[in-house]
């Protein structure tokens, strides 16, 4: 009858991108085209993503994804979709040792970030995680000592894994919700944190705070049921808080005193001299006694 066809709007699919109206194996425009009989387009896409990655089929249907032939690459992009199916995992050692990785962008389908998934990727500046992520691994960026900025733990996460941050100096900020109840081992050794906020937290790894030279103070609170040896070795920690201070006692070089401008025995500073002091002053068996009279345990320190 005459009328022109107008171009649809454009489609969207999750995980796609869309390339354009095919009409067989050819890109239809439609500008300068006659139409006289009806045609059938169909909409062509290409997965987004780097196509380099190596996917794996898992049990529940879903994918899991390693670095395959992206190793060396610089930027990297994991689709949420590949072959119709959820990416959902960072399988174990995935982009370990990927040394000239600085940028990745990860899906919000993503639920598990396997142990060692960027250990070594000492280049890697920006990995933000989806909330939707529910579990990440041991030593996951272990050694990203280029990682900057602040570090957002998913909100579902209950711990901080073990060896997590080790030696990620750049990382300034780490901030964990009130579902974590337990920080590993080694999990933010020498990162660069200026303060940490320990929430529900009732377990605090051996080594866990280790070197953290702009840690100046950290607030214990009622929460906290065991705290690990070493945890704050030659860190920069002059001052500890104690909500519950009558649950701790005082080791070899950590003296206290109490808050004269508050008197409460809630609210007692505890002065550590340096980093060695601070290496033993809250340990597992600490508990500190807040009267006013110095009593000795059978080891002979004053509790």
């Amino acid at each position: 009858d005459g009328r022109k066809a107008t171009m649809p709007e454009t489609p969207v699919r999750d995980g796609y991108e869309f390339v354009g109206w095919y009409l067989g194996n050819e890109k239809w425009s439609f500008i300068g085209f006659t139409v006289t009989d009806d045609i059938t387009l169909v909409a062509k896409w290409k997965e987004v993503g780097t196509p380099e990655l190596d996917f794996y089929p898992l049990p529940d249907g879903t994918y899991g994804v390693r670095a395959g032939n992206a190793q060396y690459l610089d930027t990297i992009i994991i689709p949420s979709i590949h072959n119709e199916r959820a990416v959902t995992q960072i399988l174990p050692n995935a982009f370990k040792d990927a040394v000239n990785l600085e940028y990745i962008t990860l899906p919000d389908t993503l639920t598990i970030i396997s142990e060692y998934a960027f250990y070594g990727c000492s280049k890697l500046t920006t990995c933000n995680i989806p909330d939707s992520v529910v579990s990440i691994g041991e030593y996951a960026f272990y050694g990203c000592s280029a990682l900057q900025g602040d570090f957002i733990l998913p909100s579902e996460m209950t711990e901080v894994p073990a060896y997590l941050l080790y030696e990620c100096s750049q990382i300034t900020s780490v901030v964990i919700s009130e579902n974590v109840v337990s920080i590993g081992e080694y999990s933010l050794y020498r990162t660069g944190i200026t303060s940490f906020e320990l929430k529900n937290v009732a377990k605090i790894g051996t080594y866990a705070f280790a070197g953290c030279l702009s840690l100046k103070e950290i607030n214990i609170n009622a929460a906290v049921k065991s705290i690990g040896a070493y945890s704050f070795y030659q860190s920069g920690l002059t001052d500890a808080y104690f909500e519950n201070a009558d649950k701790w006692y005082n080791s070899i070089g950590f003296t206290y005193r109490f808050n004269p401008a508050n008197g409460s025995d809630k609210d007692v500073v505890y002065d550590i001299s340096d980093s060695k002091a601070a290496a033993n002053a809250l340990r597992d068996r600490v508990k500190v006694k807040t009267g006013t009279t110095s009593k000795e345990d059978s080891t002979g320190y004053p509790y």
